[in-house]
């Protein structure tokens, strides 16, 4: 019996390892389904935009609105962070060039070969807001040699004024072109408030309109950034938002919820001796986003916990912006708004720079009923300064959480008021990442945290 048994397992082994030799050669052994080249570009584009959410919600976000002291860094390491003791170790972007724009290549390729020219242009789009964000983050930044490791090792650093942002406007149009050709969107999971990922092709398209519209804002273009916001995002439920449904960890649970209550708790927030917020200070009773039109109360609330005298003394992580299952804002009708109000009065045009504040004024009263958003008319603001330094502050307060707020504060040379958290500057720009500094001996050398990049001189 043995020696049959031992002979019966001896022949199935052989005709198993036949059968799966006989496997290996086919073509279909040769395909791994998780890899980037054999993957389906709708699996593809998933991962793409998570790395893509993370560029714009994540560690970057929280910087950036720590260097405008909308929160601060209160302990340990960025307990330093806020008196800008930081170096190259601290910055990344392996998420966005290896992980996105990897996949998003990928995306592009496969869509372009099946003609479906919509998934093509929502990864043409992804792409362009990334590399856009990059720059206006870093400055001169690697461009046109990017993702061609087989032949370009070290890619050049492009510059950031006559490469890079003409490259990603002209990115963005080709985009637009493809949204609006014959074909479908899948994998993507920009989502609406309430979840639903966005499969609508005119609502992409509106999308890229807008990021046209803030990269031309950022070179200070307000005549094409005018052009396009107009066919940018035409309301709020046309809004783009990172999806946090479930709000669990290891789901998708918002991530500033997540660095604040799980990560790193007590390390970033606001204090009321020597960290306070400039946001906080701005919203409480008696701030200068409160007016005989304006009452903030309401706003204020969803974004800080406070103290018995009304004092900001912490982040609200139960609020509609940093609560565990809050939807991140990615791309609103809300800042379309504030584009066109800012370009309009940078070119005198009081009348329309009123008309868009107004429209975002009404998307606050319809958030917020228990605060006050009366329109404002045109005897509310004596000069057409004084309305511009009303949409910088609601520019400051309606793009809180986002990276934005960065960009403003050093594309108007610090018009809000900061006070630097010590010495006299300002951050002006994230450092190259120390591991791109190693691999890539074009990196450029000398740069500080208080360099101005050419965008914003």
């Amino acid at each position: 019996m043995k020696i049959f048994k031992y002979t019966f397992l001896s022949l199935l082994m052989i005709v198993t390892m036949a059968s799966c030799n006989s496997w290996i050669n086919t073509d279909d052994a040769k395909i791994n389904p998780n890899g980037g080249p054999d993957a389906p570009d709708n699996i593809l584009l998933t991962q793409a935009m998570l790395a893509l959410i993370q560029s714009q919600e994540g560690s970057a976000a929280r910087y950036a609105n720590m260097f405008t002291q909308h929160f601060r860094g209160l302990a340990r390491q960025h307990g330093g962070y806020d008196g800008y003791i930081m170096n190259s170790q601290n910055f990344s972007w392996s998420n966005e060039y290896q992980v996105a724009i990897h996949q998003l290549n990928f995306v592009i390729e496969k869509a372009t070969a099946a003609s479906n020219r919509p998934q093509a242009g929502v990864a043409k789009l992804a792409k362009a807001w990334i590399l856009g964000t990059l720059t206006s983050l870093y400055g001169d930044i690697p461009f046109s040699q990017i993702d061609q490791f087989e032949t370009i090792k070290e890619p050049i650093f492009d510059d950031q004024m006559t490469v890079v942002y003409p490259g990603v406007q002209a990115m963005l149009t080709e985009a637009i072109a493809d949204l609006g050709q014959s074909g479908g969107i899948s994998g993507s999971v920009l989502s609406t408030a309430a979840g639903t990922a966005i499969t609508s092709t005119a609502n992409w398209i509106e999308l890229a309109h807008t990021l046209k519209a803030r990269f031309y804002l950022h070179t200070k273009d307000y005549t094409n950034a005018i052009t396009e916001a107009g066919q940018g995002i035409s309301a709020t439920g046309n809004n783009f938002f990172a999806p946090h449904t479930e709000g669990e960890r290891g789901l998708d649970v918002n991530m500033w919820f997540d660095f604040l209550e799980v990560q790193r708790a007590g390390d970033y927030g606001v204090n009321t001796s020597d960290k306070k917020s400039f946001l906080g200070e701005m919203l409480k009773v008696g701030g200068a986003k409160n007016n005989a039109k304006t009452n903030e109360s309401a706003r204020y609330a969803d974004i800080f916990t406070t103290n018995t005298d009304g004092d900001a003394d912490g982040i609200n992580t139960s609020g509609s912006l940093f609560g565990a299952s809050a939807p991140f804002p990615l791309g609103t009708y809300e800042e379309t708004q504030l584009i066109l109000a800012e370009a309009y009065i940078q070119q005198g045009n009081k009348a329309s720079a009123l008309t868009a504040l107004n429209n975002l004024r009404a998307t606050l009263a319809a958030k917020y009923p228990a605060g006050t958003y009366t329109a404002y008319v045109d005897a509310d603001f004596a000069t057409n300064a004084d309305l511009g330094t009303e949409i910088l502050r609601e520019r400051y307060v309606s793009l809180t959480g986002t990276l934005e707020v960065f960009a403003d504060v050093r594309r108007t040379n610090n018009a809000i008021g900061l006070t630097p958290s010590t010495g006299t500057q300002l951050p002006g720009r994230f450092l190259y990442p120390n591991a791109e500094a190693q691999s890539n001996t074009n990196t450029p050398t000398g740069g500080t945290l208080f360099d101005v990049l050419a965008v914003f001189r």
